[in-house]
């Protein structure tokens, strides 16, 4: 889970000063080959998310909506810690990185902000007293 963690932060591009590297090792190395393929960032607000289909309509921040398919391997966070599907909320602020293949885009990091916004990628937040 910290590996997945501190993937998550390294795609979004947020810092991640707690999250430890994961000693687990994938025997296929399928896991090394998904971190190292090109995929790309959206940011805006949820539009909408269907549950029961695992889908999320974003209101993209350029402009226009996508459409994001959650798949089990997908690592949900609010404001950078772990979440879960249920925090992926309508009208909440979402950043998330993601794949296009086979004319779906495919979610492989959600990052949703409970806060209302996200502190720009270069501020590192303050540890809590």
């Amino acid at each position: 889970m910290l590996r997945a963690l501190a993937l998550a932060a390294a795609i979004l591009g947020i810092s991640a000063p707690a999250f430890a590297a994961s000693t687990r090792s994938d025997e296929t190395g399928q896991a090394l080959r998904e971190e190292t393929e090109p995929h790309q960032v959206v940011t805006g607000r949820i539009a909408g998310v269907d549950g029961w289909h695992r889908l999320v309509l974003v209101d993209r921040a350029k402009g226009g909506t996508m459409v994001l398919r959650l798949t089990p391997e997908t690592v949900v966070t609010a404001d950078g810690r772990p979440a879960s599907v249920e925090d992926i909320k309508e009208g909440v602020p979402i950043r998330a990185a993601y794949k296009a293949a086979y004319g779906h885009n495919r979610a492989l990091v959600v990052d949703v902000s409970r806060l209302g916004a996200f502190p720009p990628a270069h501020v590192t937040p303050e540890p809590a007293p």
